[in-house]
């Protein structure tokens, strides 16, 4: 018994593919990652103080900067 094709193409079928692996794994899209990159880093250079702390050279610094700072946020507020 052959598989039904529900897809027009393999390429739709491979993207198909992608955006479900992506969304199961919880994979970032890099365009919003450096726009959030590029929006601190810009901050930074008018002068915010949090965007200075947390200004870096690549997203995934940036990513961890920000996971650092409300870490210790969090427990600052605690006390």
């Amino acid at each position: 018994m052959t598989r039904s094709r529900n897809y027009v193409d393999d390429s739709e079928q491979w993207a198909t593919y992608q955006r479900r692996r992506d969304e199961e794994l919880g994979v970032v899209n890099r365009e919003s990652l450096e726009q959030l990159h590029t929006a601190v880093n810009q901050a930074a250079a008018a002068g915010d103080p949090m965007a200075g702390q947390m200004k870096t050279g690549t997203a995934d610094a940036l990513l961890m900067n920000l996971a650092r700072h409300f870490t210790s946020r969090t427990a600052e507020l605690k006390q």
